[in-house]
């Protein structure tokens, strides 16, 4: 039985082979240089990656429940609040009143993502609205938060399924 679960776990081996592991550090890698990733999405994928590191290659088995109804809640009423700023995953634990890895997983577990991807749905559902409004995309993509206009149009497309400007079309139509 493990101790009070504070501090990592002792490694089961010492040098680790996990091509899945090197796949999400390289790509932890490229956000980060690529310097359009929100810290909080950055510090979610590096919480993932250790997360992985500690379940795969360490002694304890057994995770604590992740549920925090009251937590997770507060979280999201945050990120709705705040959703155009640049939130670290230390600001939502700390509203949250956990810790940073159990809020993502807990996250995770209640809405099906975690909170930098909800942070994203509803910067992408206000522009939406902002679009039908009238606003142009670099307009919707500086009220929002992202970094530039390419950054707002690539996670529209992937969200809504179209660029800004061909959905913006579409609901003026």
């Amino acid at each position: 039985t493990a101790p009070a679960r504070r501090g990592l776990p002792p490694l089961l081996e010492g040098v680790l082979q996990d091509r899945e592991l090197a796949r999400r550090i390289g790509a932890l890698h490229r956000k980060v240089e690529g310097r359009d990733a929100s810290p909080l999405e950055l510090q979610e994928r590096l919480g993932e990656i250790l997360g992985r590191f500690v379940v795969r290659h360490a002694r304890w088995a057994e995770a604590p429940s992740p549920r925090l109804d009251g937590p997770v809640l507060r979280a999201r009423a945050l990120l709705e609040e705040r959703f155009a700023e640049a939130l670290s995953l230390e600001d939502l634990a700390r509203e949250a009143g956990c810790s940073p890895f159990r809020l993502v997983r807990a996250f995770r577990e209640t809405w099906g993502m975690p909170p930098h991807a909800w942070q994203l749905q509803l910067r992408v559902r206000r522009g939406q609205a902002l679009l039908r409004g009238g606003w142009t995309a670099a307009g919707a993509a500086a009220e929002l938060g992202f970094a530039d206009q390419s950054h707002f149009s690539r996670v529209f497309r992937r969200i809504v399924g179209m660029p800004p400007g061909v959905y913006a079309r579409q609901v003026r139509t």
